[in-house]
């Protein structure tokens, strides 16, 4: 019961991290400025948790960075199918 429940919660983190790291990337179309205080504040809130009870917060980042850089490539990629595509 209790290896569950460890695992659940790990899931949770991991979907909850990359979760932000998806919206940190969207709320550029409320302001340019919220993804880079998202960014910063993320990773200065993990290096803290990290000094204080060394939790590996590369892990943590590094979920959040999958989000973040998925978010951008999903992006990019829907702008280059507009801009290059002849039928549209």
């Amino acid at each position: 019961m209790t290896r569950k429940r460890i695992r659940l919660g790990g899931l949770l983190g991991s979907f909850i991290h990359v979760l932000v790291g998806v919206l940190t990337v969207l709320s550029i179309y409320v302001s340019p400025v919220f993804p880079v205080l998202g960014f910063v504040g993320f990773i200065i809130y993990e290096l803290d948790e990290d000094w204080h009870i060394s939790d590996y917060a590369y892990k943590d980042i590094r979920e959040f960075m999958v989000g973040f850089f998925a978010t951008i490539s999903v992006i990019l990629g829907i702008k280059f199918i507009f801009l290059f595509n002849p039928l549209l």
